[in-house]
Parts: structure tokens; sequence; C-alpha cells
């Protein structure tokens, strides 16, 4: 009897259990960034709701707080303020990693979506520039501005720190949590700011994508080309000719950050 009481424990135990969850391309392959050191910016624009000097070192803090993990040696920088509008990742043309927030008269995705990632990334390992199946080369968040973006727990208001936090798992690429408390979990209550901070399975997310020291088994080398792809936005011409060839990805995290029904705010 408490052999079969002890086995019982451990299969409930077992269901309680979460990890974290990775993003996939669409035959498997866990998408991720080839470079350790990826630049970001601010779209100038900022939010209606936070006047700049209270938005950039929020926003700041989000990335800064995956910068900390100290198993990982992934690194974001923040390059500053930009005014590209564009989403996605160019073929011809200059490409940069951009945080926006977006009028709500100009939101032409779901309502009740708080914020979207949209990450490019290679679907066939052809060339230079797509080395392996799932190579991020681009990642764009908007934030909708039909939610009220603040910096405190007031309610009915969303903490920005907590929500942009949340997003930057999804350029990191991982994708929803089952963990309530992890900061990848699908959705957020008014006032929240728990995900400002990072569970462990976030921490064990990141650090299974990018472990400290590691370098990614399948990064080519490119010691004779005198050139670098750290930072994303300025990719070589030619590199850019080969890749019109190559088929890309786009990861939209479904229904990403949004409220549980009985939470969600009136549209």
């Amino acid at each position: 009897m408490i052999r079969i009481l002890f086995w019982l424990c451990a299969l409930l135990c077992a269901s309680q259990s979460f990890a974290y969850v990775r993003t996939t391309a669409q035959d498997g392959s866990p998408i991720r960034w080839l470079e350790r050191e990826i630049y970001w910016f601010l779209h100038e624009s900022g939010t209606q709701y936070l006047p700049f000097t209270e938005l950039e070192p929020a926003a700041r803090a989000s990335f800064e707080t995956w910068n900390a993990v100290e198993c990982s040696d992934f690194l974001f920088h923040y390059e500053g303020t930009t005014d590209d509008d564009h989403v996605g990742y160019l073929i011809s043309g200059e490409n940069a990693n951009v945080v926006r927030f977006v009028p709500a008269d100009q939101w032409d995705n779901d309502s009740e979506i708080a914020g979207l990632t949209t990450v490019t990334y290679c679907l066939e390992k052809q060339g230079r520039l797509c080395p392996f199946v799932g190579r991020i080369l681009d990642s764009d968040m908007e934030l909708n501005e039909s939610f009220h973006f603040t910096t405190s727990s007031t309610e009915p208001q969303f903490d920005i720190q907590n929500t942009i936090t949340h997003e930057v798992g999804h350029i990191l690429g991982l994708e929803h949590a089952p963990d309530p408390e992890s900061t990848m979990f699908a959705s957020a209550p008014y006032g929240e700011l728990s995900k400002r901070s990072l569970s462990q399975d976030d921490i064990d997310g990141i650090c299974a994508i990018y472990p400290k020291g590691v370098p990614d088994p399948e990064a080519p080398s490119y010691e004779n080309d005198g050139c670098s792809l750290t930072r994303n936005p300025r990719l070589p011409c030619w590199m850019l000719a080969c890749f019109l060839l190559l088929p890309l990805g786009l990861r939209k995290s479904p229904r990403p950050f949004s409220l549980p029904p009985s939470k969600r705010p009136f549209i």
C-alpha cells in the first residue's frame, strides 16, 4: 500500500512539473540566433502613455533582465532610437530589431493582443546566411496601444517592463510556457509585475539555447571574409543576393500575452 501511494505521489508530482518551450520551424527544428550579441532599437515615437524618460529605462531593463542570466553569454545591446517602421526582414536594404508602439487605430491584429513579436528565420539550410534551419535573421516587437501601459502595478493598466520582458523571450526563441509563474506564460492580469523577473524555467531555456562558453555547433567560419554578422541591420550585399533564393519563415506568437477571459478589458 505504501509503495502504491509512493508511485501515485510521483505521478501527481510529475504532472505538476513545468519546463520551458522552444519555438520551432515547420520541420520541428528549434529556432535560434547564430550570433550571441544582438542590437536593438526603440522607436522614436514612444507611447502616448509614458514620457520617453520613463519608457526608455523600462524597456532597457527588460532586455537587461535576460542579459543578467549567468549561465548564458547571449547579450542584447541597445542602439538608441530609430524611425524605422518596417516589421520583418528586408531582402534588400537595412534591417533593424525594433520595439515600437502601434496606435489602436493602426493595430491590425487581434485587439485582445497586447504585444506581438515577429521573428524571421531560415526555413532551409542554404549558403552562409542560412547555415541551419531555424536561424533567426530579424525580430520586431509591436505593442498595442489599446492597452494602457505604465511603469507600475496600477490597475487597470499594464506594466511595460513586465510586457516587454515576456516578448524578449520570444526574440530569443522561446515559446509560451505552461508554468503560470514563468515570464513566458501566455497571459497577464492588470498590474502584474512578476514577469519582470525570470523563473527557473526561463533561465533554463536561455541557457539551453545559448549556453555560456559553448559556441553554436553549426556556426560557419568567416575568418577569411572580412565581414561580420554581429550587427543584424547591416548585411553585406553578396549575402543579400544569395538570400533572394532562400525561403523564410515568420514566427508571430499566437494570441501572445493576451488576457485571461476574466481579466480582459472592454475594447
